[in-house]
């Protein structure tokens, strides 16, 4: 009998810390996010980047390997695309480092990097896709 205080206090003790993680505390929020990598001409090591969790203010750097799959060095466009929810991108920036390079069949690191804004408020899950194109200089 004297375990069932016991056991309501765990309870609410659970409910509490759940709700504490759940809460929206100043601006305070958890983002999961996910995208996915579509490449034209080149190969790329990786075709899904799974971002983590982010915070307001948060910058995440993700380095990915990509190489030309043919005999011929490639530049590369690269751009997000693709956004759900469309709106996302006022608070969330994509970018490189990748600097107009020439890419052979050797296996080249590009560190992509991912911003939420300091201001981001209600976003409680978003992904988009960076495609990745190589074309002959």
């Amino acid at each position: 009998m004297r375990k069932l205080p016991f056991l309501f206090a765990i309870l609410i003790l659970s409910f509490l810390l759940v709700s504490f993680i759940c809460a929206d505390l100043n601006g305070f929020f958890l983002i999961p996010t996910s995208g996915s990598i579509h490449t034209i001409g080149i190969e790329c090591d990786t075709s899904t980047i799974a971002w983590g969790i982010l915070h307001p203010a948060e910058q995440k750097t993700i380095t990915i390997n990509v190489r030309a799959t043919g005999n011929v060095p490639v530049i590369l466009s690269i751009s997000a695309q693709a956004w759900q929810p469309a709106t996302e991108p006022q608070y969330l920036s994509f970018s490189h480092d990748y600097q107009n390079q020439q890419i052979t069949s050797t296996w080249f690191p590009i560190t992509l990097t991912l911003t939420v804004d300091a201001n981001a408020v209600n976003i409680n899950q978003f992904s988009f896709n960076i495609e990745i194109v190589g074309t002959e200089p």
